[in-house]
């Protein structure tokens, strides 16, 4: 027997589950895909110029004055120079021009079409301070790279999902509100990195929570609802930044409503599987009593249950190491190749979240049309691992990513046909995000499974500190699009040594994990309708075959998103 065989007892998909789904996971989901891409906003740097007084003594417009006080751009792309200035005097209305370029002496103007302040505008990060930008980029995504690895440790080994949710939610939300009175920029890093060190786990916290409440069957299901949630979360960034265009009024009011989370207290219970795993096995009864009760489902005595809960603990197979990892050939290969991939992948999709000024003074545009270009990739990536298997679903998705970024590099100067091919380009990353979420998990055993997934998430996040440096390198609009072509293929050519996964039994042990796929030919494509002509034939217990009707292990993608 196994936690499973008790949740299908009380109801794994009852209503007491449909209810942590809806006040739980999916108001998370999209409160947390708000405040993940407010920061796309903050950050924003407008066209921005020199600001040269005087013109209100003329009649020019705006545009002659620039044209008549700033020297042109040395950008191909730009108009006007950002940073430099001509010496100019206005007397009585006569303007004298001297045509010395100079560093900008009165300060910034910028653009307001689309924002009144940005972060960037409200501190005055322009010329050499622009970079500031990208440090702090930097450094929200690395600290989230600790948090990724720090708190779900202290979750699983002391605190428990439920406690280090609230920690983190109040810990990221009074420093994202303190941020809004910053009074330096030093000041202003300390504020991210804190608030970014538990960001991470305001989602995956309640996420693994309720996922561990439902059910095999229903678990794609929900990842898929939550995925979808987190979309419309994205969508709805982009019509409150154009509601309310000023950086701290869009910020407070998506950053305050997370204060309703704490209401949950009472009603978000602690993961049964922590509790059991902890060998608290009164608490997890408690849960598990309540799940039955609210799903209507007779009601087993509590001794009962505690008995059935110590027998299932005394089978659970001890925790894998690093060590472990690294000592078997296959395993080893496997890990490095998923790792360059996660931070292939990580970084495209970066850079592509970050590239929100394709077309000028219409961020939220941009935004919007991206972000509704990633909502059927999860539908397109279930199809592919479903039929064309793991491996070619991951590996048309950096296929097409490479051709997409190929023709952007070459369409820079058609802002609309860019943007429809930076749209697939997103589409197809987060279609190779999906498939290597699932065929990373599938490569690895039971005991180090969710090790590898942090391993893979926290690279992932490192190498995406490199994207707003691609994204503001200074060799032309199309460099960033010869990047994520190479990349792409980068990761390609990693998914090549990679064994097919489908119709596989997940790896228990480690012996098992350094042996899968064995069989199989790395030439041969093996997809839906011929993996079972390559399927191993595993063996229970000392040389025991596999019952050939015995029900299947249960596959991943039965399981998670």
């Amino acid at each position: 027997m196994n936690f499973d065989d008790i949740l299908n007892e009380i109801g794994g998909y009852g209503r007491y589950q449909k209810w942590k789904v809806g006040i739980a996971l999916l108001p998370v989901a999209f409160f947390t895909a708000l405040q993940t891409n407010l920061k796309v906003f903050q950050m924003v740097v407008p066209p921005y110029w020199c600001h040269v007084p005087g013109r209100e003594s003329t009649d020019l417009t705006l545009d002659q004055w620039k044209n008549l006080t700033l020297p042109p751009s040395s950008d191909v792309n730009g108009t006007f120079a950002k940073c430099r200035q001509y010496n100019v005097s206005v007397t009585d209305g006569i303007v004298d021009v001297d045509p010395v370029e100079l560093s900008c002496q009165r300060g910034y103007d910028h653009d307001t079409t689309s924002f009144s302040e940005t972060l960037v505008t409200y501190y005055g990060w322009f010329c050499d301070k622009e970079s500031y930008v990208s440090h702090t980029f930097t450094v929200h995504v690395i600290a989230n790279a600790v948090g990724t690895v720090v708190m779900p440790f202290i979750a699983d080994k002391f605190l428990g999902r439920r406690l280090i949710f609230f920690i983190a939610l109040g810990n990221a939300m009074f420093f994202n509100l303190l941020l809004t009175v910053a009074p330096s920029y030093t000041f202003h890093l300390v504020c991210r990195l804190c608030a970014a060190l538990t960001f991470q786990s305001i989602w995956q916290m309640p996420h693994v929570i309720v996922l561990e409440l439902i059910c095999p069957e229903k678990r794609s299901l929900i990842s898929f609802l939550a995925f979808m949630t987190w979309t419309l979360g994205m969508c709805f960034t982009a019509l409150l930044t154009w509601l309310l265009p000023h950086w701290i009024h869009f910020t407070l009011a998506g950053t305050a409503p997370g204060l309703l989370f704490f209401l949950l207290w009472r009603t978000l219970p602690e993961s049964p599987r922590w509790l059991l795993a902890m060998e608290r096995y009164d608490e997890c009864a408690d849960v598990i009593q309540e799940i039955a009760k609210t799903n209507g489902q007779p009601m087993p005595s509590k001794n009962e249950v505690i008995l059935k809960l110590k027998n299932i603990c005394d089978k659970e197979e001890k925790k894998g190491t690093i060590t472990d990892l690294v000592r078997y050939s296959n395993i080893r290969l496997n890990l490095l190749m998923v790792i360059i991939q996660g931070a292939c992948v990580d970084t495209i999709y970066a850079s592509v979240l970050l590239n929100v000024t394709i077309l000028p003074q219409n961020e939220s545009l941009n935004y919007v049309i991206l972000t509704l270009s990633e909502m059927p990739s999860n539908v397109v990536g279930w199809l592919a691992v479903h039929y064309l298997g793991r491996k070619a679903a991951i590996h048309t998705a950096f296929l097409f990513s490479a051709f997409f970024s190929l023709v952007a590099a070459l369409n820079t100067t058609n802002k609309w046909v860019l943007l429809s091919l930076v749209a697939f380009i997103r589409l197809f990353i987060a279609k190779a995000i999906y498939v290597l979420f699932l065929y990373g998990a599938e490569l690895f055993p039971t005991p180090v499974r969710s090790m590898v997934g942090g391993i893979v998430v926290v690279s992932g996040l490192i190498s995406m500190s490199a994207a707003p440096y691609i994204n503001a390198a200074g060799y032309g609009v199309d460099f960033k699009y010869w990047i994520m072509m190479m990349l792409s293929l980068i990761g390609f050519l990693a998914c090549i040594p990679l064994r097919e996964t489908m119709g596989l039994p997940l790896p228990q042990t480690f012996e098992e994990a350094n042996k899968l796929g064995k069989n199989r030919p790395l030439t041969r494509w093996i997809h839906h309708w011929n993996y079972k002509q390559y399927t191993e034939v595993h063996t229970s217990g000392e040389g025991g075959e596999k019952n050939e009707n015995e029900e299947p292990s249960m596959r991943l993608d039965e399981v998670t998103k």
